[in-house]
């Protein structure tokens, strides 16, 4: 979970969000991830929670360009290396498909 003035949000992806991510950034969420030894730049980093960022007990997603404000306001509270982290565990937690090795 990720609290920021006062509303409480999750990280959820999904193949379509994923897609949308891969999309906007012209480059595969994987071969980010591979590229860049897990340490997303900003900019991508800022992609990755506006495209997964739902508000707590709300069915959609947050608005994208909301997203990507609160993505500013999350690292500079929370940090780059707290919000990296969270990005990458729930991307192994709702992409498992990723990770199979079959």
């Amino acid at each position: 979970m990720l609290e920021i003035n006062g509303k409480t949000y999750e990280l959820k992806y999904t193949v379509g969000r994923v897609r949308m991510i891969e999309d906007t950034l012209g480059i595969s969420l994987m071969e980010t991830m591979v590229n860049s030894k897990g340490m997303l730049s900003i900019s991508k980093l800022c992609n990755f929670i506006a495209f997964g960022l739902k508000e707590k007990g709300k069915d959609g997603y947050v608005d994208f360009n909301k997203g990507m404000k609160i993505a500013d306001e999350l690292l500079e509270k929370k940090g780059y290396a707290n919000i990296t982290t969270t990005v990458i565990e729930t991307i192994q937690r709702d992409c498992p498909f990723f990770f199979q090795a079959d």
